[in-house]
């Protein structure tokens, strides 16, 4: 590439990797070609598209905070999560959480809030839980058991649907909703009916 190509052209570029600094700074690439020819050239990067780095908390809930430590992502505050979409989404490498702990306190986890997490293999929730909303726990695929504690009275749409290693779960017997196909995709083959649930759909094991 020359000067001129280099300057004027749209569609031809230098790879180039840089330390990115956390403000912005200028950046200037200062090029020699074969015949002693140089040019210096001011490199404008977009900030706005830079990756979100994890700070050690975030913000899922207007009341609730994520903390991160090693493989392990505890959750804490009080009342419901933020549902994951477009305007709620991980600051973290999901891929390399093992362990999740729902402290005292909140109440609903938010559609789709751990959804293909999977690496997960160990779920710690609360008595003050109410609601697991849909797809929380969906293709959570190293997830081999989970317990619903006391208080639960709602498994949402597809919650721990394609979790293909989970073969064990303890329902609570305060549970009185099971939406369809909320374990479609498991391995489980059994399990004790709570006595205050009224009807579970035929498609909550789907598969």
């Amino acid at each position: 590439i020359n000067k001129s190509q280099l300057q004027d052209s749209t569609d031809k570029y230098v790879k180039v990797d840089l330390f990115m600094p956390d403000e912005p700074v200028d950046i200037y690439i200062y090029i020699v070609d074969a015949d002693g020819n140089d040019t210096c050239i001011k490199v404008e990067p977009n900030y706005y598209n830079r990756p979100k780095k994890f700070s050690g908390t975030q913000k899922i809930g207007d009341n609730i905070v994520a903390t991160i430590d090693g493989n392990t992502l505890t959750l804490s505050g009080s009342g419901k999560t933020y549902d994951y979409n477009d305007s709620m989404f991980w600051n973290i490498d999901i891929d390399a959480i093992e362990r999740i702990i729902v402290e005292e306190g909140i109440t609903e986890l938010g559609d789709s809030l751990f959804s293909d997490f999977e690496s997960l293999d160990s779920i710690s929730l609360p008595q003050t839980l109410k609601i697991i909303g849909e797809c929380v726990f969906y293709k959570c695929s190293a997830l081999e058991k989970i317990i619903i504690p006391e208080g639960v009275e709602t498994i949402g749409y597809q919650a721990f649907c394609s979790c293909s290693n989970l073969t064990e779960i303890t329902l609570p017997s305060t549970i009185k909703n099971i939406e369809s196909e909320a374990f479609d995709g498991t391995g489980i083959t059994s399990f004790n009916y709570p006595q205050n649930i009224k009807y579970i759909p035929n498609s909550v094991f789907a598969n």
